[in-house]
């Protein structure tokens, strides 16, 4: 599933490239939303719409690959990659904008709030909180918190471009297999046509060009390469600043900002540029400045396209654009003197066309070898072979849940079974068991097949492969504290698995999980949300002999760091 020209967003051209190359191995259908216009070039695969895909069932059951961003063309695909994991190509490690997208921007406030909660567990829900009260949101949050594990989770491989987002993806979803792609240098679409370019927009031949290319955000540093400029402008030669792309002044109002800054008949804006013009203005371009931050991982498209055709390229020394090797581009770091460090540079660049050169054909060379299409077709195949290898992994729960009818209190039978605290399955389910042989035999009546889980030693179950689990702990057990029992149990359950934990015969001090003060904020931060909890006296109405406690949670997200746990004195 992908975007196609002519959407105006780089991926779809890179879809529109990567089909040709992909076409003479493989049988494709590219799968676009509801409504896209038809390519206006030929495309060497069937193609479809997200309507005509969902009433092909023969398709449903056939390998997927979602070619995934940080924006709303991006939304139909939610529903099938939950659906069908695949091979999800991740062109941006930070999908917070989408998830924004497809929860509050449509309205859905609650929406956006669980999914802070299920990726981020009681810090997630704090900021949800918060937002919820103010109405506010630190733009921060957009890049700091990158909301992947939800969408990442279930996915059967992962495509990245750089080795930045593939550590990206491994700090947020550790056991997702990531595959570091080369990006597909673009073929151009027709022959650059520099010199009509510089007429057309009214630039002398003679004029030093500087060039931004792609939407102008704030992330793409314009406001900033505007003050460099500026700073310089008449130790300059006769230069023009060309921002190639469509404007949002709602973010940087770039006339304005020349005007204030006294570039108003250097600076010159084409708005949105189609491959072929896009070609030509990099070819025009002595310099191109690259610009962004904070780094979200992304791989430039508009940039590897300029280092591909030659171009001398400013670029951020963070994030993916540190992969550029040394001498092929001018690569500056962030801090508090980027505007004096670019000021010098592009002085240096503008008056030095032989260093111009040289940066550029090191660029050209690398490239010819780094974002070779074959490289780019072997790193596909590698990544298509290993998901059809790999067996679909576990993630949510995978069976419809249906409440018990409590058993009466006199009957012989665990606290946990009289109270109805295990859920039954409309169908069979996979439940593990940490308890004594009456309750397996209990869970047997209620219809379950356990199979033991394991809380020490060697042995282990396969992540998030249960769909329910149930522990007993007694005063003489001899397993794990109750942060680590937690995590155990959160480790073994599929997101929104039940989690049944009886605490049999302790002291109410005991352990945390032993007082039912203190067991919600252990069990929030261990990544469950607590449905219901159940005390001995509660149910036989005197109390008992050995006092006795039931909790049933559920698990909403990956358990809060424990360092974090501990500095909030809580651990």
């Amino acid at each position: 599933m992908t975007p196609l020209p002519p959407a105006r967003t780089g991926i779809a051209d890179y879809s529109a490239d990567l089909l040709r190359e992909l076409a003479p191995r493989y049988d494709i259908v590219a799968v676009t939303d509801v409504g896209a216009a038809p390519s206006p070039a030929p495309l060497p695969c069937a193609v479809s719409d997200i309507l005509r895909y969902a009433a092909r069932n023969d398709w449903h059951d056939l390998p997927h690959v979602y070619m995934l961003g940080n924006n709303p063309d991006h939304l139909y695909m939610l529903g099938p990659m939950a659906a069908r994991p695949g091979l999800v190509v991740l062109h941006d490690p930070a999908l917070h904008h989408l998830l924004d997208c497809a929860t509050a921007a449509l309205g859905d406030a609650e929406g956006y709030c669980q999914a802070l909660a299920a990726e981020y567990g009681r810090p997630g829900a704090v900021l949800a909180a918060q937002w919820r009260q103010t109405g506010l949101r630190d733009r921060a949050m957009v890049g700091g918190l990158p909301m992947l594990r939800q969408v990442l989770g279930p996915a059967r491989g992962v495509v990245v471009h750089s080795h930045y987002a593939a550590w990206r993806v491994r700090t947020q979803v550790p056991e997702a297999q990531v595959h570091v792609v080369p990006h597909l240098a673009q073929r151009p679409v027709a022959a650059p046509d520099p010199a009509g370019l510089r007429a057309e927009l009214g630039i002398p031949p003679d004029a030093v060009v500087f060039l931004s290319l792609g939407f102008v955000s704030h992330i793409k540093r314009i406001d900033t390469a505007l003050r460099a400029l500026a700073r310089i402008a008449r130790r300059l030669p006769n230069f023009r600043y060309v921002i190639a792309g469509e404007l949002r002044p709602e973010e940087i109002d770039v006339t304005r900002m020349a005007a204030r800054l006294g570039l108003s008949a250097q600076v010159v804006t084409t708005g949105y540029l189609d491959a072929a013009a896009l070609g030509s203005a990099v070819a025009m371009a002595d310099v191109v400045i690259n610009l962004r931050h904070p780094v979200g991982g992304e791989t430039s498209g508009t940039l590897i396209r300029a280092l591909s055709a030659g171009a001398c390229v400013v670029v951020v020394d963070d994030g993916p654009f540190a992969e550029i090797p040394e001498g092929a581009a001018v690569k500056l770091a962030w801090g508090p003197a980027i505007e004096g460090d670019l000021a010098d540079a592009l002085l240096r660049l503008a008056v030095s066309p032989e260093m111009r050169r040289g940066i550029g054909a090191r660029a050209a060379a690398d490239a010819a070898w780094r974002y070779a299409p074959a490289r780019a077709v072997a790193g596909y195949t590698a990544a298509l072979a290993a998901m059809a290898a790999a067996p679909a992994k576990p993630w949510r729960r995978r069976v419809a849940l249906c409440d018990r009818v409590a058993q009466a209190a006199a009957c012989d039978a665990p606290l946990w079974m009289a109270v109805g605290a295990m859920p039954g399955f409309a169908t069979p389910g996979v439940v593990l068991a940490a308890a004594e042989d009456a309750d397996m035999a209990a869970l047997a009546r209620l219809g379950h097949r356990p199979v033991r889980l394991r809380l020490r030693g060697a042995e282990r179950v396969a992540p998030r492969g249960a769909d329910a689990v149930l522990v007993v702990v007694t005063a003489d057990g001899d397993g794990p504290e109750d942060a680590a029992l937690l995590r155990r149990l959160n480790a073994a359950l599929a997101f929104d698995g039940v989690a049944v934990v009886e605490l049999r015969g302790l002291a109410a001090g005991a352990r945390e999980l032993a007082s039912r003060a203190a067991g919600p904020d252990l069990l929030a931060a261990m990544g469950f949300v607590v449905e219901a909890v159940y005390a001995a006296p509660d149910v036989t109405g005197a109390a008992p002999a050995a006092p006795g406690l039931v909790w049933r949670a559920r698990k909403r997200s990956e358990p809060w760091p424990a360092e974090t746990w501990e500095a909030a004195g809580a651990g």
